[in-house]
């Protein structure tokens, strides 16, 4: 017997569209409610951190070749220009003589505020924004060349997915969010949108799709129960032999 259709459409992909639909209805919002402020991260001695690119000149590392030198500590310095047009000096520890930094590096700079006292500039990392997205577009050409349409849905999607899950399940956890919540709504966004986008609306996908959201709904389940204080303290109770 022939499946039944809906202007154009068959019904076990009508199905699949009102499902993606309902779920995209019911979870945007909440997603929009739980998204981080982006505020700069605050440590929990109340030093705040923020981040911004620079372009580095002037480095001296000249220190930084000395034996038992504590990693945290700074063995060089350099200016630093910001993005936004600033220039700081900066405090360079072992890890950026390790990098091999030089005048005219990309890097990232972190700026440490603290409740009192002076507010601190130190290298943090080497930029990589524009080697990524070179690779990036490198991998998705290939992907698009070997294995055609649905692979290059897949790695599309996976970018999406690792750019959502940073920006708001990483950043809201970050920020003192409920790990639970914000990961039942990741898990249940990005599975939605990525098993549908890669593999089509139809039954297979539907039935793929809610077999996992509910191991992944079993999985939070687990986890907010043993994690409630009752439980905790349940288990955490020694018995007598």
């Amino acid at each position: 017997m022939p499946a039944l259709r809906f202007s154009g459409f068959t019904r076990e992909t009508f199905v699949s569209l009102i499902v993606v639909g309902c779920v995209l209805v019911f979870a945007l919002p909440i997603v929009l409610a739980m998204w981080p402020s982006q505020q700069p991260a605050a440590l929990p001695n109340g030093t705040t951190l923020d981040y911004s690119r620079a372009e580095l000149s002037d480095v001296d590392l000249a220190d930084c070749a000395a034996d038992w030198i504590d990693a945290d500590s700074h063995c060089g310095q350099a200016t630093a220009h910001l993005d936004d047009g600033g220039t700081q000096n900066i405090g360079i520890t072992r890890e950026g003589w390790v990098a091999g930094l030089e005048d005219g590096d990309r890097v990232v700079v972190q700026t440490a505020t603290p409740v009192q006292g002076d507010v601190l500039h130190s290298f943090h990392s080497v930029e990589r924004g524009t080697s990524l997205l070179i690779f990036a577009a490198i991998t998705l050409v290939l992907v698009a060349l070997s294995v055609g349409g649905k692979g290059l849905r897949a790695f599309v999607s996976l970018l999406v997915s690792a750019l959502f899950i940073w920006l708001f399940l990483v950043t809201g956890v970050h920020e003192g969010g409920n790990p639970l919540a914000y990961s039942a709504v990741t898990s249940v966004l990005v599975l939605t949108v990525v098993l549908h986008f890669t593999h089509g609306f139809g039954a297979k996908t539907l039935a793929a799709w809610a077999g996992t959201v509910a191991g992944v709904g079993a999985a939070m389940l687990a986890g907010w129960i043993f994690s409630s204080p009752v439980i905790s303290a349940t288990l955490s109770v020694p018995t007598l032999s």
